[in-house]
């Protein structure tokens, strides 16, 4: 069988040009060389933490000799007073410090000699000093007359007990200085003493906006588990929607024929959720598809959550697949794989995963018995303490109170068996726990 193409030699693989073809250009070598930092002036990589440098400003240089003996023979050193309120010193870093272990080098590269020339750069810090710290120095060491007061103070702290000095030092302190009790508002910088404001006007650049915090803040509310509440939501059925408690995919994926036709035949609907066995035929009697594959859900994540066992540092890992599919042998191997990959990682479920989890179900049982829910038994099937369920739905907005007489009428419970039965309830406005906040040690005695 003769060959249909030829198969290209290696001279000819080894002439294929580079795919950077702008490197052709370059017929001959490169030749490198290194200028020594002697008498000339050398390029300066200088930063400015916590200050912003104002654009077009020059800045003067100057020379002297390097101190402590070190091999260069000079420092640079660069400053500007072209600022109307602040001087910019531009000072190299110490021989001897960390940062001056790593060296940085600035080419400058000929095309038509072909010669690239390397320089070692210094580095530098900017820093910027308000001009009364360096222009009023005599103005310092003008000191008030003592008054009575500070003569008292001075005396108290020489022969005072402890108890006087410490008093004595926390007044002085916390003493007030012109222009604290000043807001942080930009109209009050015209009122600070004019040192202050141009610091402040400086790091304004630098410091971040409000429109970043609230980047930050948004970060932080996507960071925690459980649904997403419909802040701009005018009705108490558009805060949590089903499709997106439950899943667009999820959704279409659960079928209901099989309990509808149970319901028909007049069949019991077995499961292993005491919440679901209560609620079940209510629901299927409802026709209300979307509640009734809501019901069926929360059924699915119940079962799925039981397939769990404890492990170390509160991390549950997935039982052997043989005993998940007995759990839950009615669920197809997709819906089982859906759960898995949204409510855990791989097979271990850590405590934000456990939170999410739980607080989905928490959403899908409002939604189930229209907002107004008995706790007990959610929890009896996730089997936690009744304080921490009721913190689940309190995390949801919604609030917790005791069963009235219309409950315990449509609960068919007595006073005496309503003792572990709580109440969750979602209104708008949404109810969320206040932050924490903690008071500090060592406080009013």
């Amino acid at each position: 069988m003769t060959e249909t193409k030829r198969k290209r030699s290696r001279k000819e693989r080894d002439e294929r040009p580079a795919k950077r073809v702008a490197l052709e250009k370059s017929t001959g070598h490169i030749k490198v060389s290194f200028v020594s930092d002697v008498d000339e002036w050398v390029p300066v990589l200088a930063n400015s933490p916590g200050l912003s440098l104002p654009a077009g400003i020059s800045l003067k240089p100057y020379k002297k000799l390097r101190r402590n003996g070190h091999r260069s023979s000079s420092e640079v050193l660069l400053h500007s007073a072209a600022h109307p309120r602040i001087d910019y010193t531009v000072r190299e870093q110490e021989p001897n410090s960390v940062e001056s272990l790593m060296s940085h080098y600035i080419g400058i590269y000929d095309p038509e000699t072909q010669d690239l020339q390397l320089v070692q750069a210094r580095k530098a810090t900017i820093r910027g000093t308000p001009r009364s710290e360096t222009g009023n120095e005599s103005a310092k060491e003008e000191e008030p007359a003592p008054n009575l007061l500070s003569a008292r103070s001075n005396l108290g702290l020489a022969f005072g007990t402890k108890k006087a000095q410490k008093a004595i030092r926390s007044l002085t302190e916390n003493a007030m200085s012109p222009g604290r009790h000043l807001s942080q508002s930009s109209s009050s910088k015209s009122i600070l003493d004019p040192a202050a404001a141009a610091v402040l006007d400086a790091m304004d650049a630098s410091a971040p906006s409000a429109l970043a915090q609230e980047e930050i803040k948004q970060a932080v509310e996507d960071a925690k588990p459980g649904p997403k509440p419909n802040l701009q939501a005018t009705t108490v059925a558009e805060v949590y929607p089903v499709e997106e408690v439950v899943g667009l995919d999820a959704l279409r994926g659960l079928t209901v024929r099989d309990w509808q036709d149970k319901f028909k035949d007049g069949d019991d609907i077995l499961t292993k959720s005491r919440y679901v066995s209560g609620r079940v035929r209510e629901v299927v009697k409802s026709e209300q598809v979307r509640k009734i594959k809501a019901l069926k859900y929360l059924l699915l994540l119940v079962e799925w959550y039981h397939c769990f066992k404890p492990g170390p540092k509160g991390v549950k890992k997935l039982g052997p697949r043989k005993e998940v599919e007995q759990a839950m042998k009615d669920t197809s191997e997709e819906m089982r794989n859906g759960i898995r990959e949204r409510f855990a990682e791989g097979t271990a479920l850590n405590k934000w995963h456990t939170s999410n989890l739980h607080l989905h179900i928490c959403a899908l049982a409002l939604i189930i018995d229209d907002f107004s829910t008995d706790v007990y038994d959610l929890c009896q099937d996730l089997r936690l303490e009744p304080r921490e369920i009721q913190t689940l739905f309190m995390h949801l907005g919604s609030t917790i109170s005791v069963p009235t007489a219309a409950h315990l009428d449509r609960l068919s419970l007595t006073k005496a068996q309503a003792t572990g039965h709580r109440i969750a309830h979602l209104a708008l406005p949404l109810n969320f726990p206040k932050p924490r906040t903690f008071r500090p040690k060592g406080g009013r005695r």
